[in-house]
């Protein structure tokens, strides 16, 4: 996240927690794990052209999916459906 939010270009290896934020080729480039060929080429790609487009994308995922409020509206969200299912299983 640091490193899309400040602009740097990613590559990082295709695991689950990665894929939550590198978009393979919309947000930087990711690798299948212990893919040395597949490395080289992210590592070939990394500051073609499209590499601006890929960091200013990786800047806006952050800012509206990971800042503060989008986090903080992510729990109000939940704790409002928590809530609201409490409610409703006591009036059951």
């Amino acid at each position: 996240m640091e490193a899309l939010v400040a602009g740097v270009p990613v590559i990082a290896s295709d695991i689950p927690g990665n894929r939550d934020i590198v978009h393979d080729g919309e947000t930087g480039l990711l690798f299948p794990i212990g893919d040395a060929v597949a490395l080289t080429v992210a590592l070939d790609r990394v500051f073609d052209a499209e590499a601006e487009q890929r960091s200013q994308r990786g800047i806006a995922l952050i800012h509206s999916q990971f800042s503060a409020q989008a986090m903080a509206d992510a729990y109000a969200d939940l704790f409002e459906r928590l809530l609201h299912n409490k409610k409703a299983a006591q009036s059951r």
